[in-house]
């Protein structure tokens, strides 16, 4: 039946009763002496299903360490983060305050970036 004449036969002879279950409020509808709520349950199961249904082709097995990281950070990377910095704001989890990273060599900062970007280790004080 389409949702338009389920629509109009609902109003036309609805009857709602409400009841507690497990703490959640649920609305009954009965239409045409028959409760509707397991339909209105597999609908919106069905919908959810459609909605996350992966339909994505595989994706390739990444064998090189260079696929699964991503190319290196670049020196003029650096750069343009360092330069884009604000000073005078408080330092983030690190403690290194933007002063500190713009008076250090890029060159040596893409090292430390790269190696902690391959690693995926975070050196601590």
């Amino acid at each position: 039946m389409s949702g338009a004449i389920l629509w109009h036969h609902m109003l036309i002879q609805r009857r709602t009763t409400s009841l507690f279950y497990n703490e959640l409020y649920i609305l009954t509808i009965v239409w045409q002496g028959r409760t509707i709520n397991e339909q209105l349950r597999l609908t919106w199961e069905n919908y959810i299903k459609d909605l996350y249904q992966n339909v994505r082709p595989a994706t390739r097995n990444l064998t090189q360490q260079e696929d699964i990281n991503g190319p290196p950070i670049l020196v003029s990377e650096v750069e343009y983060a360092v330069a884009n910095l604000k000073d005078g704001k408080a330092p983030g989890e690190d403690m290194i305050h933007a002063e500190v990273l713009e008076l250090m060599d890029p060159k040596i900062l893409r090292g430390l970036f790269n190696k902690i970007y391959d690693s995926g280790i975070i050196p601590t004080g």
